[in-house]
């Protein structure tokens, strides 16, 4: 498992959370799968691109976050 998650980035909580902030606009998290979106609606697989906010919701990180047992789940390392 630790050669996989050395070839690829992984986040924390507080990572997974820093990627979906929409506070200042679209979030990374939006933008690379508008990306996706984007390829896929180039090799004509889909119609049309959707806002990622439509299917991306960074709701239950925050329910986690805000929880300090599960939180703690969340951060553990082993």
């Amino acid at each position: 498992m630790k050669k996989e998650f050395d070839t690829r980035p992984t986040y924390d909580l507080a990572g997974q959370l820093r990627i979906m902030d929409r506070s200042k606009g679209p979030s990374d998290v939006d933008k690379w799968m508008t990306q996706i979106g984007e390829f896929m609606k180039g090799t004509g697989a889909i119609a049309e691109v959707p806002q990622a906010s439509s299917y991306i919701t960074d709701e239950y990180m925050k329910m986690v976050d805000r929880d300090p047992k599960l939180k703690a789940f969340a951060n553990r390392a082993d």
